[in-house]
């Protein structure tokens, strides 16, 4: 929940020693998420189209989309749309990919517990409609199921998702406020309250994960 990438966050400090004390990557997700946007986004078009046009006007859109855009500025980690791009190819394919789904579902899990989700429902739905179609027997489906279970879960538990969120040192348990939710709207970057009810005044809180005031 930190936006903090495990993926690259475990990668990069295996050369801690040789980086800078200053050293982020973000810079790097941010090229490689609009890069691998472009790329499955055309990839998913050339299987419903064979305009060469039509493919590219496809990607610009999604490689421009706001939904997109506005989240590598705000949560960097959510701009992994890529991964939902990736699993609607896999999902489409002619057959089932049961090796490259497991990899995506790895990814995911390393990057962001949302992507997650919407990548394992996804991968949910291909499950279905292969077993449907006939396309994977029982024996095949459940053994998907338990290794991609098995894996992601143990992958959950090496970055943390089992850990209780803290922030100043204090372990919170985050519950949404009846009145704050539906009445007054999250305070998000100032903006987003409620037309209803007036602000109301709130304090910052120090993330210790990232170091912003929010």
């Amino acid at each position: 929940l930190t936006d903090s990438l495990p993926f690259l966050a475990l990668l990069f400090k295996l050369f801690s020693a040789w980086l800078p004390e200053d050293f982020q990557y973000f810079g790097i997700w941010v090229l490689c998420c609009f890069l691998l946007q472009s790329w499955f986004a055309c990839k998913l078009l050339q299987r419903f189209s064979s305009s060469s046009m039509f493919c590219l006007a496809g990607t610009l859109f999604f490689a421009t989309a706001s939904i997109y855009v506005l989240r590598v500025y705000f949560h960097p980690a959510l701009a992994g749309h890529w991964l939902l791009l990736a699993a609607m190819c896999l999902h489409f394919s002619t057959k089932f990919r049961g090796g490259r789904w497991i990899v995506l579902l790895l990814l995911a899990t390393l990057i962001h517990a949302y992507l997650f989700i919407m990548v394992g429902a996804i991968w949910a739905a291909d499950l279905i409609q292969r077993t449907y179609r006939r396309q994977i027997d029982l024996k095949m489906l459940f053994a998907n199921i338990a290794t991609s279970t098995g894996l992601v879960v143990c992958v959950m538990w090496a970055v943390g998702y089992f850990i209780p969120v803290a922030m100043e040192g204090t372990p919170v348990r985050i519950r949404p406020n009846l009145l704050f939710s539906f009445w007054n709207g999250p305070n998000s970057y100032g903006c987003l309250w409620s037309p209803v009810l007036p602000t109301f005044p709130t304090e910052p809180i120090t993330c210790v994960c990232l170091g912003y005031f929010c």
